[in-house]
């Protein structure tokens, strides 16, 4: 009889420790950081070197060199992106990337080619009616094959400049911009 009392007040407190709050809020936080450690890469501090990145080296030395790297400059590639990397690392834990004009303005303009990077090459038709359009622009060439090359950099020069513009438009959708009154005299008196 005592062991059975024994087992119903165990289960009555059981029951009531249950219902708490804060006992909820603990089970959530463990549950949330054991998804965490078993989702998240292994070792902050570990570096792999795997085998697309090494192709990656070999082709960016065969791009510059024009040639394929032996294995003592395979060596020297592979330790300049490891010392990269730990200095890069390094960098962001001390929070080097935070107020840096020059990293935001570099990480704003990868944004910006990674928009124009999408713009296909124009069509031979689209470059002809371009030059069509736009004939007042290439009056030194007397044909479209004189003008071709720079009706191409043209065409493309204005798709990119839409992409980047109508990529930045989706993107400022995003936030919320406030303009400090003072702020807002400034920017409309500039010429």
């Amino acid at each position: 009889m005592d062991l059975a009392l024994a087992r119903n007040r165990i289960g009555s407190v059981l029951r009531r420790i249950a219902r708490e709050p804060f006992v909820h809020f603990v089970f959530l936080g463990a549950a949330t950081f054991a998804i965490h450690a078993a989702l998240a890469p292994g070792d902050e501090r570990r570096i792999d070197v795997t085998r697309s990145d090494i192709e990656h080296l070999r082709a960016a030395s065969i791009r510059q060199w024009g040639r394929d790297p032996g294995p003592s400059q395979m060596r020297v590639l592979v330790n300049g992106y490891v010392r990269e990397e730990v200095l890069y690392r390094e960098a962001l834990a001390e929070g080097l990337d935070k107020d840096d004009v020059v990293i935001r303005r570099r990480l704003a303009q990868k944004m910006e080619f990674l928009a124009q990077s999408s713009v296909a090459e124009p069509t031979e038709a689209e470059l002809r009616g371009y030059f069509r359009a736009h004939s007042d622009r290439y009056a030194r060439e007397r044909t479209f094959e004189e003008a071709r090359d720079r009706v191409a950099i043209d065409l493309v020069g204005e798709r990119e400049m839409a992409a980047r513009e109508a990529a930045f438009e989706a993107l400022r959708r995003r936030y919320d911009v406030r303009i400090a009154s003072e702020a807002a005299r400034v920017a409309a008196a500039q010429p």
